[in-house]
């Protein structure tokens, strides 16, 4: 999956801001929330696919000690940040409710996100472009795209 986000400051709990070498700024990130009100479609096997509807991200809570971790660079206004995200869309709920032997597959969709971000001129917001890898254990496990 790829493509690009633009998000305000009040979607992002951004803390422990710490300055690095030069005007650079490392961060960790602690929420955020994002949606996409139009969806995608999606493979569920090698000859199905579904159209997800809206799409819902959150931080995902068991993601790896490397991810929500940012790096901005003051005098460019570029950014890169890592975020564990978990997905949630009406199509899941879907599958769900079909009952099949796969459902252990259908929780909410865990991936890894890596964006390079560009600051908005007022300082409130930014453009992310990027890529995401669903990881193990969820239904797209190992597909990833950019």
């Amino acid at each position: 999956m790829n493509g690009s986000l633009a998000l305000k400051d009040e979607s992002l709990g951004i803390v422990e801001p710490r300055t690095q070498e030069g005007n650079q700024v490392l961060f960790r990130v602690t929420s955020l929330y994002g949606i996409s009100k139009t969806g995608m479609k999606l493979p569920i096997n090698r000859s199905e696919s579904i159209e997800t509807g809206p799409i819902t991200i959150t931080l995902d809570p068991d993601s790896e000690k490397s991810c929500n971790l940012g790096i901005m660079n003051l005098e460019s206004g570029r950014m890169k940040v890592r975020y564990g995200i978990q997905t949630v869309f009406p199509a899941l709920h879907e599958l769900l409710s079909q009952e099949t032997e796969e459902n252990a597959l259908l929780n909410p969709p865990r991936a890894v996100s890596n964006n390079t971000c560009t600051l908005f001129d007022d300082g409130k917001g930014f453009l992310a472009q990027g890529v995401v890898e669903f990881l193990p254990g969820s239904l797209w496990s190992g597909t990833k795209g950019g």
